[in-house]
């Protein structure tokens, strides 16, 4: 009996030694440009690059004429789509009233087959004027290029003032009335990007150890590396003046990204982290900025010397980013149990703090946090909650989402939404101005549901150890005991507590 609680008494501590094993002694060795970069990084950053860089050499010396004096200025619209746009009936609401010299649409879709390198087939939105632009060599996270040549084609209207990015998942939140007004009747001459929070850490294994479950997964890590570099989110709303910019300064900005890309979250040297249309476009700004002899000093400062309103247009739900506001949607359990539907392996590894291929593995798509969809259904209030914020856009809704109103019936969103525009347009938004996609009072990092986890994987390393090195039945009770009692809370979880209307 004394063996066994000798045993017993030590199996924690020898957990904590397997669990520091396991991080190895290199977790913290440096991956910069100074020391090793994975091959696969290498490898995957210079592909990206490339695709941008074809594109934006073609495009910067290419002549932009000057924006028109005797017309009324437009918005440009520019759906980025991969095949289809989602919720085409929406859009069609939306342009059905709206006069067609106040807007230009533009299609861009990135089909990677003969007939995208001529003209697309597929041209929605066509009855009101929309054009299908030639296709532009891009794909995921090296789309600075695309948008550059999308809008160098764009800015040949001299009439469109400001550039809308949209992806294929947008609906509108405001009428166009709305949208127009205060685009183009309010702000012609500024854009509007919404910034991402500074990472507090170098690395991305200790910010998300300070997060736990319940950080901001959007952050910005290149600015450590590169003080011009920001992250930000792609969907932007850029002016006449800075689309032009972007298109001339793009190679030159792109470069400094990816300094600042190469370095940036050392630990993950194979995750691939870092897309160049979540920098560049306002990086090329500050780089203009600064070769023009015109910064303050002060980045913030700039961007108000430039022209550039940190505003968030367009809403999308990162995970963590709105813990405790009501426009919440994470379900922690959930999300363990995407986590727990891929490899054992792999959990371990990344709980140990290895590097690994966050791109080729099972864990990419739960580990990466990619945005809350909007798959089935949407609340009534929360959608009304949406437009009566500053938001213009919404991202992640999938096509035949249904509003779930008050008294349990559903109607499809493509009904309600003409509804929507109309009330806000009669009563105004509140004139909350969202400059980050996250909540402004998130509480500090803290989660039950990841504690139990934790306590979970604890209770069965325990037990396995007091298996292996007990040969007294009654040592190993309590690690027994504890992991039923784990086992429960985390069953009970994942079943009754990890629901989603979608």
């Amino acid at each position: 009996m004394e063996r066994g609680g000798r045993v017993l008494a030590v199996s924690w501590p020898v957990c904590a030694a397997v669990f520091w094993i396991l991080q190895g002694q290199d977790s913290d060795k440096d991956l910069t440009l100074g020391g090793h970069v994975s091959a696969a990084r290498e490898a995957y950053i210079e592909e990206k690059t490339q695709i941008d860089r074809g594109v934006m050499q073609r495009v910067q010396h290419l002549e932009v004429p000057p924006a028109a004096v005797q017309f009324a200025p437009k918005v440009a619209f520019l759906f980025l789509t991969k095949q289809k746009l989602h919720n085409l009936n929406i859009w069609k609401s939306f342009f059905r009233d709206a006069p067609r010299d106040r807007y230009s649409i533009y299609v861009h879709e990135s089909r990677n087959d003969v007939r995208s390198t001529k003209q697309s087939v597929y041209q929605p939105l066509a009855e009101y004027g929309a054009q299908t632009l030639p296709f532009i060599n891009g794909t995921w996270c090296a789309l600075a290029g695309l948008e550059a040549g999308a809008l160098q084609m764009m800015l040949q209207d001299p009439n469109n003032a400001q550039f809308a990015l949209l992806s294929d998942s947008c609906i509108p939140l405001k009428s166009f009335a709305y949208v127009y007004h205060d685009l183009v009747e309010l702000s012609p001459k500024t854009s509007k990007v919404c910034l991402a929070e500074t990472a507090q850490y170098r690395k991305i294994g200790e910010q998300m150890k300070f997060d736990g479950s319940t950080g901001c997964v959007f952050r910005d890590f290149y600015s450590r590396y590169e003080p011009l570099v920001r992250h930000h989110h792609q969907w932007a709303v850029l002016s006449r003046e800075h689309a032009a910019t972007f298109v001339r300064r793009g190679l030159e900005s792109h470069h400094r990204y990816y300094n600042a890309w190469r370095q940036a979250v050392p630990d993950w040297a194979q995750a691939g982290y870092g897309c160049s249309c979540e920098a560049t476009p306002l990086a090329s700004l500050l780089v203009d900025m600064h070769a023009k002899g015109q910064s303050s000093g002060d980045y913030f400062e700039d961007l108000k010397l430039a022209g550039v309103e940190q505003k968030c247009l367009t809403f999308v739900h990162w995970h963590g980013c709105f813990v405790g506001h009501k426009l919440n949607r994470d379900n922690e359990w959930k999300f363990i149990a995407r986590i727990l539907q891929s490899s054992p392996v792999y959990i371990m590894q990344y709980l140990a703090g290895h590097d690994m291929d966050i791109v080729n593995n099972p864990l990419h798509r739960p580990m990466n946090s990619f945005p809350y969809e909007f798959r089935t259904a949407i609340e009534m209030d929360y959608l009304n909650d949406l437009a009566d914020h500053s938001f213009m856009f919404a991202r992640k809704f999938h096509p035949g989402v249904q509003v779930l109103l008050a008294d349990g019936s559903r109607e499809p969103l493509d009904d309600v939404l003409p509804r929507v525009w109309r009330r806000v347009d009669e009563a105004g938004s509140s004139g909350t101005v969202w400059t980050r996609l996250r909540n402004p009072e998130l509480p500090p990092p803290y989660s039950l549901v990841g504690r139990v986890v934790i306590a979970w994987f604890g209770s069965m390393i325990a037990s396995l150890v007091s298996v292996l090195l007990c040969d007294h039945a009654c040592a190993r009770v309590l690690p027994f005991t504890l992991l039923m009692l784990t086992s429960v809370v985390m069953f009970y979880g994942l079943i009754f507590k990890s629901s989603d209307i979608n």
